[in-house]
């Protein structure tokens, strides 16, 4: 569970005395490409919005891409430059509509289907505007600063810790998701150093190294010897 805030006792009861619990941000999974991706990506010391990447979750369940483009488009119109690039599977069917929208404004606003250069893609960006799931913790590897949509439950918990740690804004479905995406950006493009304080904050929660420490934690287990501690 690699909640940051996630502690021994909330499994109290729900595991048996030989359970290894394996807790916390140092335990979140991803691929090695975002490990190796994470230097080049934090040094790129972001100091204002030039691409911003629209992640709504790969099927866009909670129809949020169209809402974000919206309001992005708007500051745009308002004299405000900055390439947008939308990830989405195939199987999303917001790709027809992204699609449409999209062919309305500039070349450097694009749609990707089914990537999977995401560490690469995420490197280049300097705003994240996506779900609470586990891209996030991709985010996090490379010290992406973050509007995150609580879009599920279970994300309030990640959601509160990755707000605390500075690195990211939460917000949820309950508001009108338009409006409050256009009044964070809009406050970001006003004080764009918040960047990279962001950027450095939210680099804090995950190097990348978490499916390393599950594999050593699961060898040492079987093997009765002790975890190493890196």
């Amino acid at each position: 569970d690699s909640a940051p805030s996630r502690v021994v006792v909330d499994y109290r009861g729900l595991t048996n005395p030989k359970c290894r619990l394996l807790l916390g941000n140092e335990y979140s999974i991803l691929r090695p490409e975002f490990a190796a991706s994470r230097r080049r990506s934090i040094a790129r010391h972001r100091k204002k919005i030039d691409r911003i990447l629209v992640a709504p979750g790969a099927t866009d369940a909670s129809q949020i891409a169209i809402p974000i483009l919206q309001a992005l488009s708007k500051i745009r119109s308002d004299g405000h430059s900055f390439a947008v690039t939308v990830i989405l599977s195939s199987v999303s069917k917001s790709c027809a509509a992204v699609r449409e929208f999209l062919a309305e404004e500039p070349q450097n606003w694009k749609l990707l289907v089914d990537r999977y250069d995401v560490a690469e893609i995420l490197s280049k960006t300097d705003l994240a505007i996506g779900t609470m799931g586990s891209a996030s913790w991709e985010r996090a590897c490379l010290g992406i600063p973050s509007i995150a949509v609580v879009v599920a439950d279970n994300q309030l918990t990640n959601s509160q810790d990755f707000e605390a740690s500075g690195g990211a804004i939460a917000i949820t479905l309950d508001g009108e998701i338009q409006a409050r995406v256009s009044e964070l950006v809009r406050g970001i493009l006003r004080t764009p150093k918040c960047l990279n304080e962001m950027s450095e904050s939210v680099a804090k929660l995950c190097d990348g190294k978490g499916s390393a420490r599950i594999a050593d934690a699961v060898e040492a287990f079987i093997c009765n010897r002790k975890v190493r501690n890196d």
